[in-house]
């Protein structure tokens, strides 16, 4: 899988040219801010608009579980037939290098090209809230997946069966 960083423009340029492989965007803009438009085609298969500004944890308009949660039901729903993922912002350094990286980790378990870039300088609070609501989400289905085991061997170990 390829992952992008692109600024609004280039996010927006990017979405009339010609694009060889199935590519999802998510697309990040100011609270102020209207929505990016790209220019629909075959292989653009989705779009995941966000709203929250450049700053920090516990700061007016900051990234919140809700955007969260909504960029990673995004992705997951397309993560088996993408093959580029681009994240944008409006400058393309922040906001969209720390929600990239987080995807980058969860997905291939390297987020390096992100850190060691220095055309990037991540918002950490971005890149947190992603990989917290990631880590939240998979400890809930765990469990849920344990106790439905357990439940399963103490029926087996109490001759209990399922009607």
């Amino acid at each position: 899988m390829k992952f992008s960083v692109m600024s609004r423009q280039n996010a927006r340029k990017f979405s009339f040219g010609n694009i060889p492989e199935k590519t999802i965007i998510v697309s990040i803009t100011d609270v102020q801010s209207d929505f990016n438009h790209f220019k629909r085609q075959a292989n653009l298969i989705g779009v995941c608009d966000v709203k929250f500004d450049d700053v920090e944890r516990g700061e007016e308009n900051c990234i919140t579980k809700q955007d969260a949660q909504k960029i990673l039901a995004f992705v997951n729903r397309y993560k088996d037939v993408a093959e580029h993922i681009i994240v944008h912002c409006e400058a393309g350094v922040s906001r969209s290098a720390g929600v990239c990286a987080a995807l980058m980790h969860i997905l291939t378990g390297n987020d390096m090209a992100i850190f060691d870039n220095p055309r990037f300088t991540p918002n950490m609070t971005c890149y947190r809230m992603v990989m917290n609501e990631y880590y939240e989400k998979l400890n809930e289905e765990e469990i849920a997946e344990k106790e439905a085991h357990n439940l399963d061997v103490w029926k087996k170990e109490n001759d209990i069966e399922e009607r």
